[in-house]
C-alpha cells in the first residue's frame, strides 16, 4: 500500500470509530406535548390549518393595504 493510501484509510477509520449518534435529548418533551396536543385535536374540525395556501404567498408575495382592502375576507 502507498503512503497516501494508508493515510487515507488511517483517516477514515478514525473518522468512521468516532461518528457520534444522534440522541433525542432536550427535545424530548416538547415533541410530546406537540403530538398530544395533535391527538387531541383530531376530532376538531378547526385545529390546524384553516385555508390552502395561495400561489402568491408561495411565491413571497407580501399583501399590500390595498390589496387587503380589495378582499372580501376579514382578517
Amino acid at each position: 500500500m502507498s503512503c497516501l493510501r494508508l493515510t487515507a484509510v488511517l483517516i477514515f477509520a478514525i473518522l468512521g470509530l468516532n461518528a457520534t449518534y444522534a440522541a433525542a435529548g432536550p427535545c424530548t418533551a416538547d415533541i410530546a406535548q406537540f403530538e398530544a396536543a395533535i391527538r387531541q385535536s383530531a376530532g376538531n374540525p378547526f385545529a390546524g390549518l384553516t385555508a390552502r395556501q395561495s400561489v402568491n404567498a408561495q411565491l413571497n408575495r407580501q399583501p399590500t393595504p390595498e390589496s387587503l382592502d380589495q378582499s372580501p375576507f376579514v382578517a
